[in-house]
């Protein structure tokens, strides 16, 4: 928990934590700028990822992100939902096609076009591991009020964060949807999901990792897989477009197996 008031006497309004989502870890410090849209506030930059900001006329704001290494983003914050003892938030940085990814990571490299070569820009880009020895953890149902999006995990592989993705799906009737994780107590291997799952699942119910980036201003894209357990692995990956206006959402589906630690580069794509 961080103290409410900081050496300066200041009090302290947010504290934003922000993790790497391929390392899991903390980010590259240097390359991360902070700034609240509309306010002129200076956050106290900690070490670890961590900024705080102190002393916040407003309540209701859009915090924005820029950086060299990691994609830029903007996100809305409500002081008056955070713990005024503890108002932590903890927000993940997708990495950018510019990230310095050390030897022996596993990523896929593309751009994204329109069907004139026009780089296309914010295509949602999602990789699912589909191979059954990739599963993160399997699910444990339980009993009692929440036992709709919260679960005991067995057999977990590997580091489990919030907001990560998972597919779950059955191993016997076939049931399958994604659900995004809120909360994970390691000590207690119990995990819950922002909603309540659509369909009822047994004993040892897959979660297959999802990793989600989107392309570049130059419809460059750069998809990691975070510690996969498997050498060799298949994996689906769906480039989405949203347009704007009543134009429907374009995507498009490509299966690929990968070797753990390479890197592939693909073809362009065409949406």
């Amino acid at each position: 928990m961080y103290p409410l008031i900081l050496r300066l006497g200041s009090p302290v309004s947010l504290v934003i934590q922000f993790i790497d989502d391929f390392t899991a870890e903390s980010p590259l410090d240097d390359h991360i700028h902070v700034s609240i849209a509309g306010i002129s506030a200076c956050p106290i930059r900690k070490p670890g990822g961590t900024f705080v900001f102190t002393k916040l006329p407003e309540k209701s704001f859009d915090v924005v992100v820029r950086s060299d290494f990691y994609l830029s983003c903007s996100f809305p914050v409500e002081l008056s939902q955070l713990d005024p003892k503890n108002p932590v938030i903890i927000v993940k940085l997708i990495p950018a096609p510019a990230y310095p990814f050390p030897s022996g990571s596993t990523v896929v490299r593309t751009r994204v076009q329109d069907h004139k070569g026009i780089a296309l820009s914010n295509v949602s880009v999602q990789g699912t591991i589909l191979s059954v020895n990739c599963a993160r953890a399997r699910l444990v149902p339980l009993g009692g009020k929440d036992s709709e999006n919260e679960f005991a995990l067995m057999n977990v592989l590997g580091r489990i964060l919030p907001e990560d993705r998972f597919l779950i799906k059955a191993r016997e009737n076939g049931y399958a949807e994604q659900a995004q994780v809120v909360s994970y107590a390691k000590d207690q291997r119990r995990v819950r999901f922002r909603n309540p799952l659509e369909h009822r699942y047994g004993p040892g119910t897959l979660l297959l990792p999802i990793f989600e980036t989107r392309s570049d201003s130059r419809g460059e894209a750069v998809l990691y897989f975070r510690h996969p357990s498997s050498r060799r692995f298949d994996a689906q990956i769906e480039f989405t477009i949203s347009p704007d206006g009543s134009e429907e959402p374009r995507s498009l589906l490509q299966e690929i197996s990968l070797e753990d630690g390479k890197e592939v580069n693909l073809a362009v794509v065409r949406l």
